[in-house]
């Protein structure tokens, strides 16, 4: 039995990814609507802790994806865009919480969807 628990602990603690010194984990944000990628570069997304002292930003790349460096933790991501079609103005909003953020990516992914809606 003993054998079996040292096993569990030793997976466990190679299936960690190394970080950087800093401690910070590489998470991405995709926008989408309706369920699928929404592709637009240039859409300012916000991560900020659940206890609202830390916040970052960044911007989509060209695949609709923003791309974070961040401590593990709990998160809130959101995101907002303004665009217009046939003399419309379309306002596009989206907000996802409780993002956990891991160290260890193999008992949890660091990548995540935000839909996004009129």
């Amino acid at each position: 039995m003993k054998r079996y628990m040292l096993l569990l602990a030793l997976l466990i603690a190679v299936s960690c990814e190394k970080t950087p010194e800093d401690g910070s984990v590489p998470v991405t944000v995709t926008l989408e609507y309706e369920g699928k990628v929404n592709p637009v570069e240039g859409i300012t997304v916000n991560l900020r802790d659940l206890s609202g002292k830390v916040g970052y930003k960044a911007l989509t790349d060209a695949d609709g994806t923003a791309a974070f460096n961040v401590l593990p933790g709990f998160y809130e991501a959101t995101a907002s865009f303004r665009t217009s079609s046939e003399g419309e103005l379309l306002v596009f909003n989206g907000v996802k919480s409780d993002i956990a953020v891991s160290r260890c990516t193999s008992l949890q992914t660091n990548e995540n969807r935000l839909n996004l809606s009129m």
